[in-house]
Parts: C-alpha cells; sequence; structure tokens
C-alpha cells in the first residue's frame, strides 16, 4: 500500500512539476489578461504621438482636418469630432 502511494505522490509532483513549465511559457503574454487593453492602448497613443516634430505635426493636422470635414459631411453626428490615429508602423511594432 505505501508502495501504491509512494508512487501516486511521485506522479502527482510529476505533473504538478510538468504543468508550472507548461504555465511559465505563457508569462511573456501575461500582459493580455493582467493590463486593461483600453487603458494600454490609450497609454500608447500618448506615447506614441505622430506629430514629434513640427513638419509631421503640421502633416498630421492636415490630415485630420481633412478626415475631420469628410466625416462631418458624411454624418453631422461627428460635428467637432477629432480623432487622433497613430502611425501604424509604431503599432506594428508594440502589438509584435
Amino acid at each position: 500500500m505505501k508502495e501504491v502511494l509512494s508512487l501516486i505522490s511521485i506522479n502527482l509532483e510529476s505533473i504538478e512539476r510538468e504543468g508550472r513549465l507548461f504555465n511559465e511559457q505563457f508569462n511573456k503574454y501575461s500582459y493580455l489578461w493582467l493590463e486593461d487593453p483600453t487603458k494600454t492602448f490609450e497609454k500608447f497613443l500618448v506615447e506614441n504621438d505622430p506629430a514629434e516634430d513640427e513638419f509631421l505635426k503640421e502633416e498630421a493636422a492636415k490630415e485630420e482636418d481633412q478626415k475631420t470635414d469628410i466625416s462631418q459631411k458624411e454624418n453631422p453626428l461627428l460635428k467637432g469630432v477629432k480623432a487622433k490615429i497613430p502611425f501604424l508602423d509604431l503599432f506594428d511594432e508594440k502589438i509584435t
């Protein structure tokens, strides 16, 4: 009987150890379930403002005004709404 209990204990410890090792491989992705995705994206937008220098700032403002004009013509409910869209390259860099 002691031998059977010993074998069960050894097998259980082995299964627990393998389970911990399996879980550890996903720790690098823990931010996906530990952090609020909305807050993380807002932080990304603030930290990666596409208008870092004057030229980019002016170009981004022109593009934003054009998009706003088009959006307001298409949907009057969007009057005065501004969209802040980061460069796609920065977003791709962050998510990969």
